[in-house]
């Protein structure tokens, strides 16, 4: 009887363990604010970026939004899946404009994925920019853990490659998570920036 008991426990924690998902590497909730130093061709400026969740009663499809606050102010939009977090919307201060550019996803592009059997996924669709509709893909690629040195510590993260498509453009980004703090740090072809400061 002592061993059955044994066998139950054992396989409920290995169900536990097979179940335990990577959401607490995507943290959400309001007031949020993480900031980070930015680097781009020819600025260095510091940024900061603020979680702020959404009432669903109003309509709205998303559940969450962030706003960052540098040289540029810019607004995301998500929504959370069973299994992603996913890119709705966002308005951005492209300097060149009077008003913030909106893109609009056709429909919901996961950027995050929970699962951890989940090593690679992909997503075409198109992005709405005023009256102008682009075919966009994304392939992404979960690349392990990697020890990250920041000022808040050695953080160890999670490691993703995305790669977006829009025509004969492909735009290259890593990007690290940590547990409990979400990026840390994000590398492009255009941008770097590493965390600097955290606040739950």
């Amino acid at each position: 009887m002592k061993i059955l008991k044994y066998f139950v426990t054992l396989l409920m924690l290995l169900n536990f363990i097979k179940s335990e998902n990577l959401s607490s590497y995507f943290p959400v909730k309001e007031g949020l604010i993480w900031k980070y130093k930015v680097h781009e061709k020819n600025n260095s400026f510091t940024q900061t970026v603020k979680c702020h969740t959404i009432d669903k009663q109003r309509g709205k499809p998303y559940d969450f939004m962030m706003k960052t606050n540098s040289i540029r102010e810019s607004i995301y939009y998500y929504s959370i899946g069973d299994s992603a977090i996913n890119m709705l919307k966002s308005k951005i201060d492209a300097r060149i404009f009077p008003k913030k550019v909106t893109l609009d996803f056709s429909k919901r592009c996961p950027i995050f994925c929970f699962s951890k059997d989940i090593k690679e996924w992909e997503w075409k669709g198109k992005i709405k920019i005023w009256f102008w509709n682009k075919h966009v893909s994304l392939n992404a690629e979960k690349l392990g853990y990697e020890k990250i040195h920041t000022k808040l510590g050695e953080l160890k993260c999670l490691k993703l490659k995305l790669n977006y498509k829009n025509g004969n453009r492909n735009s290259k980004q890593l990007a690290w998570y940590a547990k409990g703090i979400g990026l840390v740090k994000f590398v492009s072809s255009r941008q770097r920036k590493t965390i600097i400061d955290f606040q739950d």
